[in-house]
């Protein structure tokens, strides 16, 4: 796919995403290692982040990598794909934990 992008348009892809499954966990990260090791990526995209009991991939994920999380999915509508703002996504599961 980047070398079919970069024929169409030089210097193409501009940003490289890669979409995981917050519900797979540890099998996640090695994912994202393999795929950054052969194509290099620019950031994550993680869904199905819809329950809090698996807010936390988000963070292992984030840390092990070492690479921005750009977009997270709550839901299977498009506007359920919402920017990650780290501090406000920490807020929610403490909501959810506390209250």
């Amino acid at each position: 796919m980047i070398r079919v992008a970069g024929k169409a348009q030089e210097g193409a892809p501009h940003r490289k995403m890669l979409i995981l499954d917050g519900t797979q966990g540890s099998s996640s990260i090695n994912q994202a290692k393999a795929f950054n090791d052969m194509i290099g990526i620019d950031g994550i995209i993680i869904t199905k982040l819809d329950g809090t009991a698996k807010g936390g991939s988000v963070f292992s994920i984030a840390d092990e990598l070492k690479m921005p999380i750009f977009y997270i999915g709550t839901g299977e509508q498009p506007k359920d794909l919402i920017r990650f703002k780290a501090n406000a996504y920490i807020n929610t599961i403490l909501d959810e934990i506390f209250i």
